[in-house]
């Protein structure tokens, strides 16, 4: 005699969740954090500068601003995140009226597993600002910015 098997719509349904879960877990990179947050300048949104974050280990993530301040951290061209530890932050290249701290590590995060937020918030009055413009007279340098402007000739 042989049995007809039949199968109860509920048990389908949570097999497919089950498969669907598993494939999720499987497919997330576990020594990544999502990282993303906003770049002002004066409360002011700073566009198209990029971020750097160099973990201890391990390769750079970046970043770039887009019109908002707004960015989200990039491992590679498929993988968004920052690998889980510390991590020191600066930004890649020199802006006018950026301070130059911050074009070396002015910061350094502990990133977790899940979402982390990073807020860089620059004020122009930092005493050691980036200036584009070029100087009238070299007598009139204050002690403060005569190293800036010798970065510029």
């Amino acid at each position: 005699m042989t049995q007809k098997w039949t199968t109860h719509p509920l048990a389908m349904g949570l097999s497919l969740i089950c498969v669907v879960v598993i494939m999720a877990v499987v497919k997330t990179d576990w020594s990544l954090g999502e990282v993303s947050g906003r770049v002002t300048l004066d409360g002011k949104p700073v566009r198209g500068i990029t971020l750097i974050m160099q973990p201890d280990e391990g390769r750079p993530s970046q970043g770039t601003t887009d019109a908002n301040g707004n960015y989200v951290m990039h491992y590679t061209l498929d993988k968004d995140g920052v690998r889980i530890g510390k991590a020191n932050v600066y930004f890649e290249s020199f802006r006018p009226g950026i301070p130059f701290r911050y074009f070396s590590p002015f910061e350094e995060l502990e990133i977790r597993w899940g979402a982390n937020r990073f807020d860089v918030r620059i004020t122009s009055d930092d005493p050691v600002a980036y200036r584009s413009h070029r100087r009238r007279n070299k007598n009139d340098l204050s002690d403060e910015n005569k190293d800036v402007t010798s970065l510029q000739n």
